[in-house]
């Protein structure tokens, strides 16, 4: 299968078992299951994570019975709840993973139509292959159990599956065992922006607050994609508003109340195309990889970095000094005097021939068969495709 082919079959089977779980917690709370969430949007895990314990157990006074929640340890064993003690008052010791499995699926439900077994803090990654052999078993096990469902969260740095990007890894492997066992893994991907902004309207409306589409574009721009700082910063601007009397959050609230984040891979990328940096673009390209971003953001950013140093080279040239390049280009003087030298680093109409090779990868990411990080990584190589210029 082609590489472009393979990724959109990929996309499309992580949407069918989203929408398959979604489905579940419409269904009978005894139709049972084992699910992993994972991914890099954490924040939809737990929040999912939530809707299934409220599907299966409605009534918290009645989880002693039905619910049972297990913490991994670091030997590969699994230790119940530090609620839960032994008679001498410490903490159970660790039993074998599959062993704890079997047994808390060995019962039915109690006061509940379903029975819920949760497991945290999985050691993936310090699994001998025996103890992982035997999880799966025990998974295997639990998804024939009727009536009890299994539950598992796991953060990308415990499941890091979607860094794999298809190569043949211990953590592809582990996907497709625990496939094989029954387990639907449901990945959470970070969200794109036309996304957030209908999402971030529903959490402004949640506390009481407008706030116009600009300014929600604003918040996500100056704190982020990740779901969580967002859930963190509107609640934030939602007192702030309420404690000045007010039902809408303005661009100048969130100025002057929300916290930036730095874009250090925004800084990553215009330091190395102005160091003229190969290695550290490619660099930025693994990290954008695993992060699964789209490779035509990264090129596009790319184009317009260089597109801009050629654009402040043209004017120099032509005699401008850098206040007078600042004025017509509407930047600031430092980034002009940055860009100039940077332009040194590129000799010999090198700057418009990436700039050329920019328009052609654009057209290829968005209609080629090629993978997109291949072309990606094709284009930074043109960064290192002859001598440095005279700067150096």
């Amino acid at each position: 299968m082609e590489p472009r082919n393979r990724k959109l079959a990929e996309e499309e089977a992580r949407k069918e078992k989203e929408a398959r779980f979604r489905a579940a917690l419409k269904e009978s709370p005894s139709a049972g299951g084992v699910w992993l969430l994972c991914g890099p949007e954490s924040y939809l895990s737990r929040e999912y994570a939530l809707r299934m314990r409220r599907h299966i157990i409605p009534d918290p006074d009645l989880a002693v019975f039905d619910y049972l929640r297990i913490a991994g340890t670091k030997r590969g064993g699994v230790r119940q709840d530090a609620e839960e003690e032994n008679d001498s008052g410490e903490e159970g010791g660790a039993l074998p993973l599959a062993f704890q499995i079997q047994q808390a699926c060995a019962t039915f439900p109690v006061m509940n139509e379903g029975k819920l077994v949760e497991l945290t803090e999985i050691p993936f990654d310090s699994m001998s292959r025996r103890d992982f052999s035997q999880f799966c078993d025990a998974l295997s096990e639990a998804a024939e159990s009727p009536a009890v469902t299994v539950l598992m969260q796991c953060t990308e740095d415990e499941f890091p599956v979607l860094s794999a990007d298809g190569k043949k890894t211990k953590w592809i492997e582990m996907r497709d065992a625990l496939e094989k066992a029954g387990v639907c893994i449901v990945v959470f991907d970070q969200q794109e922006e036309r996304n957030l902004i209908p999402w971030c309207e529903r959490h402004f409306a949640a506390e009481g607050m407008a706030a116009e589409r600009r300014v929600i574009l604003s918040l996500i721009r100056r704190c982020g994609f990740s779901m969580s700082a967002l859930d963190g910063e509107i609640r934030k601007l939602s007192r702030y508003a309420a404690s000045h009397k007010r039902g809408t959050v303005t661009m100048e609230d969130v100025e002057s109340v929300t916290a930036e984040t730095e874009f250090t891979e925004d800084y990553a990328i215009q330091n190395a195309v102005r160091n003229r940096d190969p290695a550290a673009l490619l660099k930025v390209s693994r990290s954008a990889r695993i992060r699964r971003e789209k490779a035509v953001v990264l090129s596009a950013q790319i184009a317009g970095i260089v597109s801009e140093i050629w654009r402040v080279s043209r004017l120099s040239e032509e005699g401008k000094t850098p206040a007078e390049i600042a004025s017509v280009l509407r930047m600031k003087e430092y980034p002009v005097k940055l860009d100039l030298q940077a332009a040194r680093l590129y000799s010999g109409g090198l700057l418009e021939a990436i700039l050329n090779r920019c328009a052609e990868t654009d057209v290829q990411l968005k209609s080629a068969s090629v993978e997109e990080y291949v072309l990606l990584d094709r284009l930074i190589c043109e960064f290192g495709s002859a001598g440095k210029g005279d700067g150096q």
